[in-house]
């Protein structure tokens, strides 16, 4: 576990006149039926849009999630459905930010490790790679 208690895992907008936390949500897991066989997962899911105002991030960008399961597997559709309801809302968020919003949620969900991944395709050619290790 991370640490942190569910309750306390929540972000602060940078607008300093209204400071609007957003909870923080579960990410959905299944049982993982061999939990002895050394296993890599890696989740990579389409991130395009997000942001009210931008429209950013652009087509071709991605999140990916890689840990090594014991017990529990991230449902195959738990990080788009993550996505969708954190960038649900008028509310921008830091592309950096939702990295490691995710990377804090998989940590929760898994008990364990997790890395995320995310390349963003701005506009004018542009891209931001971000990565969380937690």
């Amino acid at each position: 576990m991370t640490g942190i208690p569910s309750e306390a895992l929540h972000l602060r907008t940078r607008n300093n006149q209204n400071r609007q936390e957003v909870k923080f949500m579960a990410i959905d897991t299944i049982t993982n039926q061999y939990p002895e066989l050394n296993t890599t997962v890696t989740l990579t899911t389409p991130f395009v849009g997000a942001c009210p105002h931008s429209g950013e991030p652009q087509e071709g960008s991605t999140i990916s999630v890689t840990y090594q399961p014991t017990d529990k597997l991230i449902e195959l559709h738990a990080i788009e459905q993550y996505l969708a309801k954190l960038t649900r809302g008028s509310e921008a968020l830091d592309l950096e930010t939702v990295v490691q919003l995710v990377a804090m949620a998989c940590r929760e969900a898994l008990g364990q490790p997790v890395e995320v991944r995310a390349v963003y395709k701005l506009r004018d050619r542009l891209e931001v790679v971000c990565s969380v290790q937690i």
